[in-house]
């Protein structure tokens, strides 16, 4: 059996998303890393339930398989419901100077949000990702 790779980061490639892959062994045989995605998004309509969504920064969290060889990743769609979008800030335009500090702000809080995503903690997730930014939760 291979070695689980590292953690490690890399950014979306229309450069409006960042992406951290911690590696753990909580999520199963299966999934060997947690991602952590901070990026932004036009909002609008959401086809998958009609709803409406606000244009801004977001964060989602998943379990993923990471293969050292190719680093491919498969999403999860686990019964027990491991993963979540959360909204943190609302932005009318994207602005790459804004969004690294955005991505920055967020990261200081990471080894938190990786402990509190790890036990499904999700609302305190929130709580900590929006104070990394200055906003009370």
């Amino acid at each position: 059996m291979t070695a689980t790779p590292a953690a490690f980061t890399r950014a979306g490639r229309n450069g409006r998303s960042h992406v951290t892959y911690t590696p753990t062994t909580v999520l199963g045989d299966t999934h060997t890393h947690l991602k952590i995605d901070i990026y932004y998004s036009k909002g609008g309509t959401n086809v998958w339930h009609g709803t409406t969504e606000p244009r801004g920064y977001w964060l989602s969290l998943g379990a993923v398989e990471v293969r050292e060889n190719s680093i491919i990743e498969t999403l999860s769609l686990r019964s027990d419901g491991f993963g979540k979008r959360i909204f943190l800030k609302g932005a009318a335009s994207f602005s790459a100077k804004r969004f690294a500090e955005v991505v920055m702000m967020v990261r200081t809080a990471e080894a938190e949000l990786v402990r509190l995503a790890l036990v499904r903690d999700y609302s305190n997730v929130s709580k900590v990702a929006k104070e990394a930014l200055g906003i009370a939760a």
